[in-house]
């Protein structure tokens, strides 16, 4: 079986380099080599090695759209850290990878408010899952900027993303997850998060943020993600200039708080 994955890859890989990958039909071939990486053992080196090579010819856009969905959660590691070498490679060879893509087709890729308020989630995970917050906070230090294609907006961000991040992964490679305390560490990425949304200043790229946060906090049922989220939503409430956004905002954070809480007293009383 390990020879026919290994002459399998191969010719996925011949494909790959006529571009196949990029086409439509190919997504099904994406999704079965990361399936693949998942599954192999740890004496596979060598299929682990080919899917990984497979996955480098996958555009930076696609391939972190497929990193943050949730059923590719247990793979999010190898897929962040081929994701971070590809943005390190186009940035040394003065490509800054300021991911269009992801504005001119929100539809097919992952947007950028998704994308922040995924990797900052995750990195709230710290070294869990095989460290999916050190890998996140990676990604996003090799990503910026992430906001738009806005210069202004770009220069603060990065400014702010490149002096923050490497502190934050300082901490996380001076700690383990046994003496890190977590209240303090979650404080850090309010912070961070914090400063990010004043930095980008903007209302329109605001809104939709707030509409992300407040989706991602009506999918998790309970847990320290879902009371991080609802910090988050605030801050970005708080942040925000426009008033009437504002109001409609806490109407239906407010709306959730009240199904949550009839939620809880259901299951109490069961």
């Amino acid at each position: 079986m390990r020879e026919v994955r290994k002459a399998l890859l191969h010719f996925i890989e011949m494909l790959g380099r006529h571009d196949y990958l990029a086409m439509p039909q190919g997504n099904i071939i994406i999704n079965y080599v990361i399936k693949l990486s998942e599954s192999a053992s740890s004496n596979e080196e060598d299929i682990q090695r080919m899917c990984s090579e497979i996955l480098q010819m996958v555009s930076l856009p696609k391939l972190i759209t497929l990193a943050c969905q949730p059923s590719n959660t247990l793979v999010f590691v190898l897929l962040s850290k081929i994701a971070t070498d590809m943005a390190l490679k186009a940035r040394s060879l003065g490509q800054v990878p300021y991911l269009s893509s992801f504005l001119l087709s929100p539809t097919q890729f992952i947007s950028p408010q998704k994308l922040l308020t995924h990797l900052v989630v995750f990195a709230l995970k710290s070294y869990r899952e095989r460290e999916l917050g050190i890998s996140s906070l990676r990604l996003l230090h090799a990503l910026h900027p992430i906001t738009s294609l806005d210069p202004v907006i770009n220069s603060n961000v990065g400014q702010l993303w490149m002096k923050e991040i490497p502190q934050m992964l300082q901490i996380l490679d001076d700690h383990t997850e046994k003496n890190l305390d977590q209240e303090e560490w979650e404080d850090r990425l309010l912070q961070f998060s914090s400063q990010s949304l004043v930095a980008i200043n903007n209302d329109s790229w605001l809104e939709q943020l707030i509409k992300v946060v407040l989706e991602r906090i009506n999918y998790f049922s309970d847990g320290e993600e879902k009371d991080f989220l609802y910090k988050f939503f605030g801050f970005t409430l708080r942040t925000s200039r426009n008033m009437k956004l504002v109001k409609t905002m806490l109407s239906s954070i407010l709306q959730s708080v009240h199904e949550d809480l009839q939620d809880r007293e259901v299951r109490w009383r069961n």
